[in-house]
């Protein structure tokens, strides 16, 4: 038993710092280090095996850890006995290795319209892929069935064991007028390989935004999220002008992306 609790304290991401007194729980004491950096997620399902009777206690974090928390929290959680202090707290294993084998890359591209007044969805060039001049022939929309050569207008295709995206950030400005906006969009599209069929295209992220009159202006977004990329598909940014136009309007954005596989897969 002494080599398996051993075992189980070199495994711990946290050691419980004292005794629960209540059986309904939205915290439990943690022994603190000294670093500040992230130990555990909003979100990651952790595991409390109880140093008395070796029970394990299912939680899901609802707050970002740091190694220097004195707790953890989690929604309001009945459970079957008291906590003692010294028992452990665990990854969930498939949180863990899934985190854990995961390799990462960031994909950064820019993006820059000028010109046109039409409404209708503009794509990159692939002649000049920061330019979006080419005219996507109609204002795009979830859901809609795209020729095969528009992976032409991609940034990124999957690899062959597939991918998530785990994070995109949007930075834009523009020095168009009040009242001549836009919106940048980010699709996924499915490539036929060595083939000619249509696919359907599946909106990704989009970020609307209001022209403040000022170049100098950045608009902002940044999302965290989870879209997995099968094996045969490629991501392709949009933007469309709203509201009034001219055609002298600029419109620049660079966007970020954060994307992991998993090599095992």
């Amino acid at each position: 038993m002494g080599n398996l609790v051993n075992y189980l304290r070199g495994q711990s991401v946290a050691i419980v710092s004292e005794q629960t007194t209540s059986l309904t729980l939205t915290f439990i004491n943690i022994i603190p280090t000294t670093s500040t950096s992230t130990l555990l997620k909003n979100g990651d399902k952790v595991y409390v095996i109880c140093a008395d009777t070796g029970s394990s206690i299912e939680l899901t974090l609802d707050a970002d850890i740091s190694y220097n928390s004195t707790r953890i929290t989690f929604a309001s959680t009945t459970v079957s006995q008291l906590i003692p202090g010294g028992s452990v707290v665990i990854l969930d294993r498939e949180n863990k290795y899934d985190s854990l084998f995961r390799d990462y890359t960031i994909v950064t591209h820019k993006l820059y319209e000028s010109g046109n007044t039409h409404g209708n969805t503009a794509l990159i060039n692939p002649r000049y892929p920061s330019v979006m001049d080419i005219n996507g022939g109609s204002t795009w929309s979830n859901g809609d069935s795209l020729v095969n050569s528009y992976v032409n207008n991609s940034i990124f295709r999957s690899p062959h064991n597939g991918c998530k995206i785990e994070r995109i950030t949007w930075d834009i400005n523009t020095d168009s007028t009040t009242g001549n906006n836009g919106v940048f969009e980010l699709w996924k599209k499915r490539i036929t390989e060595n083939g000619n069929n249509a696919s359907l295209i599946t909106l990704v992220d989009s970020f609307a935004f209001t022209s403040q009159n000022d170049v100098n202006y950045v608009f902002n977004r940044d999302v965290q999220l989870t879209n997995t990329l099968s094996a045969t598909e490629c991501l392709i940014p949009s933007f469309r002008k709203t509201g009034s136009t001219t055609s002298s309007d600029k419109f620049y954005a660079t966007i970020t992306l954060l994307i992991s596989t998993d090599p095992r897969q």
